[in-house]
């Protein structure tokens, strides 16, 4: 298992940053009988019992978002897509966001990537000035990754995740960036997974 916290330190803002919510939880996962599936129910039925507020969305029953980032959008640097903006008015009303997934190939699901690179937008995670230059936006945001992998290296898989996201998180100014990796999955048994789940929830919560 790993744990890590790291940090890393133009267009008006389509939504204004409201912070309402506690947490938005984002799972990505093909399947409800999955260990992704259980740590994010894991995690409802906790923050409804301490009574914190917060928000959801499962990625794969949202049957008509598409993960694709047209030329359109890019061009406008602004989406029209209701689904697009749903998403993005939940993300600007968190304080944390915590996604729960599979590794796969040492990536995001297409889904999830899909999802990071249309709603984490320009005057949605960040600005640019007349000089080029990144303005964050999300700097008062927590991003949590919580990724379940049958990969055994688990050092590797921090490397890639903290590549993957290395970006995201200094343009949108976020912080902390939370990661933590349940590897060789398939090996393990569900008491170890249990754990993994309860220690998440102490760290995090």
């Amino acid at each position: 298992m790993v744990h890590k916290t790291s940090h890393f330190s133009s267009h008006s803002p389509m939504i204004p940053h409201s912070h309402e919510h506690a947490h938005y939880l984002v799972c990505c996962h093909p399947t409800k009988y999955s260990l992704t599936y259980a740590h994010f129910a894991r995690w409802k039925l906790v923050l409804d019992k301490h009574l914190t507020s917060y928000i959801e969305d499962t990625l794969y029953e949202a049957t008509q978002f598409s993960p694709v980032l047209t030329w359109n959008e890019i061009a406008r640097r602004a989406s029209f897509d209701p689904l697009v903006l749903h998403y993005q008015k939940r993300l600007v009303s968190a304080q944390h966001c915590v996604l729960f997934f599979p590794d796969w190939w040492g990536m995001p699901p297409a889904l999830l990537t899909g999802w990071l690179q249309r709603v984490f937008a320009p005057g949605i995670a960040f600005d640019i000035d007349e000089q080029g230059d990144y303005q964050p936006r999300l700097d008062s945001l927590s991003l949590t990754l919580l990724i379940s992998s049958d990969e055994k290296n688990e050092s590797d898989l921090y490397t890639a995740y903290t590549r993957h996201f290395e970006k995201i998180v200094r343009y949108s100014g976020i912080a902390p960036f939370n990661i933590s990796i349940f590897s060789s999955a398939r090996l393990r048994g569900k008491n170890e997974a249990r754990q993994w789940m309860s220690e998440n929830i102490a760290r995090f919560l």
